[in-house]
């Protein structure tokens, strides 16, 4: 799916946070951890990551102000 991915990051205002507690595969993890790094995006609350569970090499896990919780919300 990936909604939320490097075109439509691209579109929108600098410094927006994103939260996702729906479903993991709405967002391109490489795309959201290189606007995360870049500050385009501020910060990211997820309770869902496209693989669960999260494994070592999800490249969120060395995103800046990332936030995931183990899908309990």
């Amino acid at each position: 799916m990936g909604i939320i991915n490097k075109e439509n990051i691209a579109k929108i205002k600098d410094g927006i946070i994103i939260l996702n507690n729906s479903r993991g595969p709405l967002i391109v993890e490489e795309d959201l951890r290189d606007a995360l790094n870049s500050g385009k995006v501020a910060g990211a609350g997820l309770d869902v990551v496209s693989t669960e569970p999260i494994k070592g090499e999800n490249p969120l896990l060395q995103a800046k102000n990332c936030i995931i919780t183990p899908h309990i919300s």
